[in-house]
């Protein structure tokens, strides 16, 4: 229990929950704490930076990596494997340091993460079913070449995280009250 899950209790209200708070000395606004709940202590901020820089980090090293493959030679083999390790590691950092986030945060939070988790994996798979459709209804319109190229990399993880970071905003404002 960290210190200030203390102060926070889980109700059950007509089948959902409800987060009330007691007064606290700890006061931190939601706009600057970074993925945390309503509250955040000096550690769930530092996890949260540190969870949001290795992502970001991850997320350039994968952007690079897949830029140099596609504009790679013939033979982009080597290109490809180092691109694909170079990813893979980074990918460690980043979920590990999530991990730790999610952990040491409280009740609150841990609630905001799962349900956001929850949605954006709901959409990435609806996303991932409509995706054929999409591109075919697409492809048979007449349109610039630089529109099918930017469909072709819409994906599922676009939708995936959208709504996971619409839903923990939704969240955070709600329980906040």
């Amino acid at each position: 229990m960290t210190e200030r899950s203390a102060d926070l209790r889980m109700n059950r209200i007509q089948g959902g929950l409800k987060m009330t708070r007691e007064p606290s000395t700890v006061e931190e606004p939601i706009g600057k704490s970074w993925g945390c709940s309503w509250r955040a202590t000096a550690t769930d901020r530092r996890n949260g930076r540190t969870a949001n820089v290795w992502v970001f980090v991850w997320m350039a090293v994968f952007m690079t990596a897949n830029s140099v493959v596609q504009l790679g030679h013939e033979d982009s083999f080597p290109l490809a494997t180092l691109g694909l390790v170079a990813t893979a590691l980074f990918a460690i950092p980043a979920v590990r340091s999530y991990g730790r986030f999610v952990r040491q945060a409280d009740e609150l939070t841990r609630v905001i993460q799962l349900q956001a988790m929850a949605a954006g994996f709901a959409a990435g798979v609806v996303a991932s079913f409509l995706e054929p459709f999409v591109g075919a209804l697409f492809g048979q319109l007449p349109q610039p070449a630089a529109m099918l190229d930017v469909l072709h990399f819409m994906n599922p993880l676009v939708p995936m995280i959208l709504v996971y970071s619409a839903t923990v905003t939704i969240l955070q404002r709600r329980y906040s009250r």
